[in-house]
């Protein structure tokens, strides 16, 4: 009886060590949007009190962090901002992911993205229950110069869903299937290039 009184009473402080050391992820960066320019933040004004003034301020708050050996990319509105992320329930529909480009007179390129999407779905794969604007990936500069700058996620069923970075708007498909949202297109994010930070 003394045995079993000392183990639950080891395992219990265990427990809860156990729980958050699962629930906190490893900040690897911390980046703050307004204006099309970028600032690079302290990670440890990652806490409750000092993010109201960070939503406030900012337009787009973007964290890079890794949890159970597995690196993920947070980038959503202020306002909807919360950390640490809700990361739920596992959910696996991406397939492939790929860029899609074509400057006028000129051939389609398409380059394989999977990996970075991976990255920026979550482990519940979408986008961490978030409204997310495509123009916060990898977006390059340049982005006017292209006829077509368009985002293709094929699901495991070979369903095409393909969207115009440009405007933030489905070209075909619907990931709202996905619990995917689409933020509300705005125009200032055509300069914001994520892709240098780290």
């Amino acid at each position: 009886m003394f045995a079993l009184a000392l183990i639950s009473l080891l395992w219990f402080p265990t427990a809860i060590a156990w729980h958050l050391v699962m629930r906190i992820p490893n900040v690897k960066s911390f980046h703050g949007v307004v204006n099309n320019s970028v600032d690079v933040l302290d990670n440890e004004s990652l806490t409750k009190s000092d993010l109201a003034s960070l939503t406030a301020k900012y337009d787009v708050l973007r964290v890079n962090f890794s949890k159970l050996g597995d690196d993920y990319v947070y980038a959503c509105s202020a306002d909807e901002f919360e950390w640490p992320p809700l990361m739920s329930h596992v959910q696996c529909w991406l397939g492939v992911a790929s860029l899609i480009t074509k400057m006028n007179d000129s051939d389609v390129t398409e380059s394989d993205i999977t990996e970075e999407m991976f990255q920026h779905l979550g482990p519940s794969q979408n986008f961490f229950n978030k409204s997310f604007d495509f123009r916060w990936l990898n977006l390059d500069k340049n982005c006017e110069k292209y006829e077509h700058y368009h985002r293709k996620l094929t699901d495991l069923n070979e369903v095409e869903h393909i969207v115009d970075v440009k405007t933030n708007t489905m070209v075909s498909g619907d990931v709202e299937e996905y619990g995917i949202t689409l933020a509300a297109p705005t125009n200032h994010w055509e300069l914001c290039e994520f892709h240098t930070l780290s």
